[in-house]
């Protein structure tokens, strides 16, 4: 059995779990293609990808939270090389929390 537990949109044979489930609409690009995964062996974080414009994100999972707009445990903290911001996967809201200077 793998290590790690995949859910999303997996190539055939690519040795991922092939479990499936609902994308969400990207942060970045606004497509309804944003799925996640968790690999224990990589990190504690899960990981989120966008299959359409290739954005990817870290969640740590104790930072979700009550969303202030739809009011669903839905908001959660993602974080990828740019910026840090709170992401609501059921109403898409987005509130900038700080950006990385280069």
């Amino acid at each position: 059995m793998p290590s790690c537990i995949f859910y999303g949109i997996g190539e055939q044979g690519s040795g991922r779990c092939g479990l499936i489930m609902g994308t969400q609409i990207c942060p970045k690009c606004k497509r309804n293609s944003f799925t996640w995964s968790i690999d224990d062996e990589v990190s504690n974080f899960t990981s989120w990808g966008c299959h359409q414009c290739f954005y990817q994100a870290e969640e740590n999972e104790s930072d979700e939270c009550i969303c202030e707009s739809c009011g669903n445990k839905t908001k959660m903290k993602l974080k990828d090389n740019q910026t840090e911001y709170w992401w609501c996967c059921r109403c898409n809201k987005i509130t900038l929390i700080k950006r990385v200077l280069k």
